[in-house]
């Protein structure tokens, strides 16, 4: 009889937002603990909505080997739109595991990308539609600095002062407002930028030109390139 891998008691503990690590590991050996199962072990999880990728997706492989030509892979793990998936090796039953890998590989969207590109679409046998996230690439946020001193003039319907460290910037494109606040000497916000890239939005930007005394000519050109 089939045996399901248990998450569902960790995924309620935890609101559907995380998975408890000891709640996996109790469900992960209870599952071991009871022989047969399959070979090929699925680890199916769904995503928060701030994880989920709008196209391609994101592989890793986990190998005995530096080289694709005298390694084995042990685990593929999958991030593809909401959903994160693990397929483990469990039984020494490799070339089934391996052409499983390629069939499963296959079935992804590209853009695919991986931490190591060529070493994950070598070992895949994949050669096309390949993206390096190792691959930084410098950006000049000019653009959003220059966008939050606009949002800024318009502070009297687009920003709220709720105290000192608390403020709310109305959305460009929306309805919403965003949660600007500073604490511990950084600035955070509740807009999908900052939550994607962890650095100063246009809505920050925004908050000191218009409550803290910030003008362009203060503003370091340096402190304006990043690296994505």
């Amino acid at each position: 009889m089939k045996r399901a891998y248990l998450t569902k008691t960790a995924r309620e503990n935890n609101n559907g937002e995380c998975i408890d690590a000891d709640i996996i590991k109790h469900n992960f050996l209870t599952y071991f603990q009871h022989p047969p199962f399959h070979q090929h072990f699925p680890f199916n999880i769904k995503l928060p909505k701030r994880y989920c990728l709008e196209k391609g997706c994101i592989i890793d492989l986990e190998t005995t080997s530096f080289s694709s030509w005298s390694g084995y892979i042990i685990t593929m793990g999958i991030l593809e739109k909401d959903r994160a998936i693990v397929h483990q090796l469990t039984v020494p039953k490799y070339k089934d595991f391996q052409v499983y890998c390629f069939q499963k590989a296959r079935e992804t969207q590209e853009p695919r990308y991986a931490y190591n590109a060529r070493f994950e679409s070598e070992f895949l046998q994949m050669e096309h539609g390949w993206i390096d996230l190792m691959q930084y690439k410098r950006v000049d946020r000019f653009p959003v600095c220059a966008r939050g001193l606009e949002i800024a003039k318009a502070k009297e319907s687009h920003i709220i002062e709720i105290d000192n460290f608390n403020y709310k910037v109305r959305s460009e494109s929306s309805d919403r407002w965003y949660a600007v606040s500073f604490s511990d000497g950084f600035w955070t916000c509740g807009c999908p930028f900052w939550e994607t890239y962890f650095e100063k939005c246009k809505h920050i930007w925004a908050v000191e030109f218009g409550f803290k005394g910030l003008d362009m000519e203060h503003v370091e050109r340096d402190d304006l390139f990043t690296e994505i």
